[in-house]
């Protein structure tokens, strides 16, 4: 089941978010976006949440900030259903364009953007401490 987050998936996400990305927005950023339209923060639920996605939109730029499915979860069509679902959130509010950045070694996610129509963009050199970073675009 796809919605919208709450207060009480904030530690479900942290430790989703930390055991897959090996950080997390943190539990003050989670609280705080509750109530905040800007920030579309969804879950996707089975026998408890197995996939997040979290964004911020500013009228134009969807920026996503954490997406992460469990393991045993991916490629069964969850990220594409949470991606698709903060596209459409906001095309009908202006939205011209989604990045994102993504480890250059994460050939598995890399993967996944291409074939959802992103393209690099850019390099951010040590980004992810000693890893250098994808800036990746999908134009609307």
């Amino acid at each position: 089941m796809l919605r919208r987050y709450n207060k009480d998936d904030i530690e479900a996400i942290i430790k989703l978010e930390e055991s897959l990305l090996n950080t997390s927005l943190g539990y003050n950023i989670l609280q705080d976006r509750l109530d905040d339209d800007n920030f579309l923060i969804y879950v996707y639920e089975d026998m408890g949440i197995c996939g997040y996605i979290s964004s911020y939109f500013d009228g134009q730029t969807l920026e996503i900030l954490n997406f992460c499915i469990k393991e045993n979860y991916q490629r069964k069509g969850i990220g594409s259903i949470l991606l698709q679902e903060i596209i459409n959130k906001t095309k009908e509010k202006g939205l011209q364009n989604v990045i994102l950045e993504v480890r250059s070694s994460n050939e598995k996610a890399i993967n996944f953007y291409n074939k959802n129509g992103f393209k690099i963009i850019n390099v951010r050199r040590a980004y992810y401490k000693n890893e250098d970073a994808y800036v990746m675009e999908k134009r609307i």
